[in-house]
């Protein structure tokens, strides 16, 4: 996968943590210090479970030897299919949720970094320097965040993060077919 294909998947992983920031800040009105804890925290857990998913993805690889690139084909369409589908929504599940609450932080955090954790068992076939896909998951997680944070109130609306969503959920379909169409030696 070529290095922009990773920056499409990376701001297609990035556009559901916008959507969560928009959605907590257009229905809490956070004060600066929850607004610093929810950028901690939610970027954190993301950035963490993408790491998790890396040390799996490089203990089964090297375990069993795997290198078949339809898995990061299924996975990624998986991804896809899960964006598009959550940016239908009418209104967001959690928007009732106190997101001045640990418990409640840390709970939709976690649930809104099994994507990460999904993109985390894709990296060995990426093909690409790990540090430069590390540096730029933390520089467009901490983006997406601090973005949806700042623009949640004043838009008022979550729909744009339906949008984005949306978006996300295409891009990511069109990497999968990209690299099926690597694989099959058509492109």
């Amino acid at each position: 996968m070529a290095f922009t294909d990773v920056i499409l998947v990376i701001f297609a992983l990035a556009s559901s943590l916008f959507s969560l920031a928009i959605i907590a800040h257009v229905h809490r009105c956070l004060e600066l210090k929850d607004k610093f804890k929810f950028v901690l925290i939610i970027s954190g857990i993301a950035f963490n479970f993408f790491l998790l998913g890396e040390l799996i993805s490089n203990l089964i690889y090297s375990k069993w030897e795997l290198n078949n690139n339809w898995i990061l084909v299924v996975l990624l369409s998986i991804l896809g299919i899960r964006y598009i589908f959550k940016a239908y929504r009418s209104k967001p599940e959690n928007r009732f949720f106190d997101f001045t609450s640990m418990k409640v932080l840390f709970a939709t955090s976690i649930a809104a970094s099994m994507d990460f954790l999904i993109f985390g068992l894709c990296m060995p076939f990426l093909n690409n320097e790990r540090q430069n896909v590390l540096l730029l998951l933390l520089i467009f997680i901490l983006l997406a965040v601090i973005i949806g944070l700042g623009t949640g109130r004043k838009l008022r609306k979550f729909v744009i993060g339906n949008y984005l969503l949306f978006l996300g959920g295409i891009l990511l379909i069109g990497m999968a077919v990209k690299t099926s169409l690597h694989i099959l030696n058509i492109i």
